[in-house]
């Protein structure tokens, strides 16, 4: 996770104050031609790969995780990329992502699928700004501020000021596969390609932390936090627990039920004036649960957190005891496949992640596996609750509560 400002406007003296906690580990501030450019490092690789990257009048900054070859750094490998391909390099990439890209007098701004990554800009007659965050934006007086959208990417022309938008990365909603094993594989490699340094789990009693937990189990990784707001099936977090700590696997619990209002007013004011958007989220009951866990997770030394987001929205739609699948063609996409709750949840986790410096991954919006379950014929979306993820879990006998519950408490 990272941050970052650029505009052709002066800075303020309060420009980059939240930005900031998102890239603890290095500032880098630079004139850029008309530009002012501040970017904030998380340095998860413990690589120090400092942006902005300028190479043959091409100015990069980025935000988040390409999932590439082990031995290049992402920021190494999107101008390359972006020379070689021109736009279609982001057909070819899997992660979480915002890019912008300055190349002579065009600036592109690139979103990842799901647009988890957030990046917005603002041209007004002249002026350009681009920041992680809208605040930023708003700080420097402008006024028309849009997001760049999932699947998207923009092209401003920075002599005319026109701008261009573009989709990216489509889905083949084609649907003919009649058994769950690719599904299955392409969620397996999600979580490698996502849980491949040290890294935290929430942990309930749910599909899907339940199976990031058996993937977890399979391979000898992974921390998990249990936030424990006595919601959640006793027995199946026994057992969870009980796997955890057999496999050598980190587990702690938090109690948040007990003293919970105590909790609740640390934690509002631990976020009312570091967390973007803290007003949009402050009566989201898992907001306080979310900001004590991630507290904790940074505080031990842990810089990426897995969640599970995606699940619902994708797999389900949140439908538990009717089907939800009936004409792919004709529902795609429904409203919480992009936005939605979506979008919601993904900027909560975003936003909270940022107050504390962790990277937050979603192994669910992976493209890939995304990709592998709208192939599903409609009888097997249909089979179960959540069918891979239900067909996983039972294929490895992991235990999981049969009502949703959430990451919320009474």
């Amino acid at each position: 996770m990272c941050s970052f400002l650029c505009t052709t406007r002066s800075l303020a003296n309060s420009s980059n104050l939240l930005l900031k906690l998102r890239g603890p580990d290095h500032t880098e501030r630079i004139r850029y031609k008309n530009f002012n450019i501040v970017h904030n490092l998380l340095d998860i690789s413990r690589q120090t790969a400092i942006q902005p990257i300028i190479e043959d009048d091409k100015l990069l900054l980025y935000n988040g995780e390409i999932y590439k070859p082990e031995s290049l750094i992402d920021t190494q490998l999107i101008l390359p990329l972006y020379k070689r391909n021109g736009h279609q390099f982001v057909n070819s990439i899997n992660g979480e992502y915002a890019i912008a890209i300055i190349d002579g007098n065009n600036i592109f701004l690139y979103s990842d699928v799901f647009g988890t990554k957030p990046l917005f800009y603002s041209v007004e007659g002249s002026d350009i700004g681009i920041s992680t965050y809208s605040s930023e934006l708003s700080l420097l007086k402008f006024k028309d501020i849009k997001r760049v959208e999932p699947s998207t990417y923009i092209h401003i022309d920075i002599k005319s000021s026109n701008i261009t938008i573009y989709n990216h990365s489509g889905f083949d909603l084609t649907e003919y596969k009649t058994t769950y094993d690719d599904c299955i594989r392409s969620f397996e490699n999600a979580c490698r390609l996502r849980c491949n340094d040290r890294f935290a789990v929430g942990l309930s009693s749910g599909h899907d932390s339940g199976s990031i937990l058996q993937w977890c189990v399979d391979n000898n990784k992974g921390n998990f936090y249990y936030v424990v707001t006595n919601r959640e099936d006793v027995d199946v977090m026994l057992h969870r627990k009980r796997l955890c700590i057999e496999k050598g696997l980190g587990y702690k619990e938090i109690d948040f039920h007990k003293n919970k209002y105590i909790h609740n007013h640390f934690e509002e004011n631990m976020l009312s004036s570091k967390m973007e958007e803290y007003k949009k989220y402050k009566g989201e009951p898992s907001t306080m649960m979310i900001s004590k866990l991630l507290r904790k997770v940074k505080s031990d030394g842990i810089d990426i957190f897995i969640a599970g987001q995606g699940g619902d929205e994708i797999v389900s739609n949140y439908i538990e005891d009717d089907i939800f699948f009936t004409d792919l063609k004709v529902q795609f996409p429904w409203k919480n496949f992009y936005y939605g709750e979506n979008r919601l949840y993904i900027d909560q986790f975003e936003y909270i992640g940022g107050v504390y410096g962790v990277e937050v991954r979603y192994p669910f919006l992976d493209r890939e596996f995304v990709q592998e379950f709208l192939h599903l014929t409609l009888e097997l979306k249909n089979k179960f609750y959540k069918s891979v993820i239900s067909e996983y879990l039972n294929r490895n006998n992991m235990p999981t509560k049969t009502e949703k519950v959430g990451f919320s408490m009474e």
